[in-house]
């Protein structure tokens, strides 16, 4: 659940009484996504790389990215500048 709720993955800095409430509440939901058939093949996919629609960019030598990855910030720059981002 840590890798899922980064919140657990460190001291959570409120009081004893909230940090109950905030486990009480990553636990709910985590049980609540693995119940419901929808969310749990986004949640915990079998393969993690079917999901993954990243491509592997190649590093290149210097300051310079390569073309491939100014490409790929191009596209999120237009998705987030987008009505859907």
């Amino acid at each position: 659940m840590c890798s899922r709720f980064r919140v657990l993955s460190k001291a959570i800095p409120l009081s004893p009484e909230n940090v109950q409430k905030v486990v009480i509440a990553s636990c709910c939901l985590h049980n609540y996504l693995l119940r419901n058939p929808t969310s749990e093949s986004q949640y915990m996919p079998d393969d993690p790389d079917k999901t993954s629609e990243l491509h592997p960019v190649t590093q290149q030598a210097g300051n310079r990215a390569s073309n491939a990855a100014m490409a790929v910030r191009d596209d999120f720059c237009h998705f987030f500048d987008s009505d859907s981002g």
